[in-house]
C-alpha cells in the first residue's frame, strides 16, 4: 500500500515537473507582450531563450506611449511549483527620467512563494539606494521601503517627498493599485 502511494507521488511529481519544463513559456511571454501593448507599453529588440525551468530575455527595449523609456539588459524568470522568481539586471532608463530618479538600477528580484501566497516580495538596489517591499495580491497594496543613497537624498529630494520618512531614516511608500 505504501509502495503504491510512493509510486503515485513519484509519478505525480514527475508529471508536474515535466509540465513546467515543457510549458510554452515563449507563447506566454508573447501573450503578456500583447496585453502590455494594449496599455501602450511596447517591448522590442529582445532576444528570448527558454532553458527548461527558466526563461531568459536579453536587451529588451521598453517604450511607453511610443517614448523610449528603458533598456533591460537581462531578465530571468525561474518557474518552479512552489517558488517563482524574476531577476532583472542592469536597467537603464532614458534621459527623460533624469530629473526624477537615477538612471540605472543594478538589480531587481521579485519572488512569489506558495508559503506566502498573498504577497509578492520585491528587492532592488541601484543608484537610488536599496529598496525592499511587498505587493499584497488580495488587497492590491504596494508597500515599499527605500534606504536612499546620498545621491538620492541630495539630487532627487523632490521624488523622496512622495515617500514618508520613518525613525530609521528609511522612506516608506504605500499605494493602493
Amino acid at each position: 500500500m505504501v509502495k503504491k502511494f510512493l509510486k503515485f507521488i513519484g509519478y505525480f511529481l514527475f508529471f508536474i515537473f515535466m509540465l513546467i519544463f515543457f510549458s510554452p513559456k515563449e507563447n506566454l511571454y508573447y501573450l503578456a507582450e500583447k496585453e502590455l501593448a494594449k496599455k501602450s507599453i511596447l517591448i522590442s529588440k529582445e532576444s528570448i531563450k527558454d532553458s527548461g525551468f527558466s526563461f531568459n530575455i536579453k536587451n529588451a527595449h521598453i517604450s511607453m506611449q511610443e517614448i523610449e523609456s528603458a533598456i533591460v539588459s537581462d531578465l530571468k524568470i525561474d518557474t518552479f511549483l512552489l517558488f517563482n522568481t524574476i531577476n532583472i539586471s542592469n536597467i537603464a532608463f532614458a534621459n527623460t527620467f533624469k530629473n526624477f530618479l537615477p538612471l540605472n538600477i543594478d538589480s531587481v528580484k521579485i519572488s512569489y512563494s506558495i508559503l506566502n501566497p498573498l504577497n509578492i516580495v520585491i528587492k532592488s538596489n541601484g543608484g537610488f539606494g536599496n529598496m525592499s517591499g511587498t505587493f499584497n495580491i488580495s488587497k492590491r497594496v504596494l508597500n515599499l521601503k527605500i534606504k536612499p543613497s546620498k545621491l538620492m537624498k541630495t539630487k532627487y529630494r523632490q521624488t523622496l517627498r512622495n515617500f514618508r520618512k520613518n525613525k530609521d531614516g528609511e522612506y516608506i511608500y504605500v499605494k493602493n493599485i
